[in-house]
C-alpha cells in the first residue's frame, strides 16, 4: 500500500474510533433475518481491505464473524470485475443463480451480474438511473426482507 493510501486508511480508522459509523437502515434486520433461517446463507463481499473492512463492520455492529466474509485483500482483481462474488459464491457452497448480491455501486451490480448473481441495488451512493442493471433497485433496505430475496432468486 503507497503512502497516501495508507494515510487515509489510518485516519478513516482514527474517525471510526471517534465516531462510529451506524450501518444504513434496514441492513442489520435484514443480516439477522437471513441468518435466522436454515435455507439462507450471508457472505460480505467488499473491495475494500480487510482492516478497513472489519473497522466499518464492527462499528456498524455487523455481525462479519458469523458470516462468509471476503475482500479487496483476498482477491487479485476488483468490482467491476466478478472475482469477489465468484469467490463468495464459492464459499457459501451455493449457484450463482440462487445468490443475490446487495450493492450500492455501479461497478458493484456488473460485477454481481458478471458473476451470474441477482442483485439488488440501493441508492446510498449513486442514482437509480446508475444502478439499472439490478435486477430491484431501492432507496432503502427497509423494504426488502428475506421474501423478497426469495422472490428475486425464483424469478417472481
Amino acid at each position: 500500500m503507497d503512502k497516501a493510501s495508507q494515510l487515509r486508511q489510518d485516519n478513516f480508522l482514527q474517525l471510526l474510533k471517534e465516531r462510529p459509523l451506524p450501518a444504513f437502515p434496514g441492513v442489520l434486520e435484514l443480516i439477522r433475518g437471513a441468518m435466522a433461517r436454515d435455507d439462507f446463507r450471508v457472505a460480505i463481499a467488499t473491495s475494500s481491505t480487510r482492516e478497513k473492512s472489519e473497522a466499518a463492520l464492527r462499528s456498524a455492529k455487523v455481525p462479519y464473524e458469523q458470516l462468509v466474509y471476503i475482500t479487496g485483500s483476498e482477491v487479485k482483481n476488483k468490482k467491476p470485475h466478478p472475482e469477489l462474488f465468484q469467490q463468495a459464491v464459492e464459499r457459501l457452497s451455493v449457484s450463482a443463480k440462487r445468490c443475490v448480491v446487495i450493492e450500492d455501486a455501479p461497478n458493484g451490480v456488473q460485477a454481481a451480474k458478471a458473476a451470474g448473481c441477482k442483485c439488488v441495488a440501493v441508492t446510498n451512493s449513486t442514482t437509480a438511473e446508475n444502478l439499472a442493471r439490478a435486477d430491484l433497485i431501492v432507496d432503502s433496505l427497509e423494504k426488502v426482507d428475506v421474501a423478497i430475496l426469495m422472490n428475486i432468486v425464483e424469478g417472481i
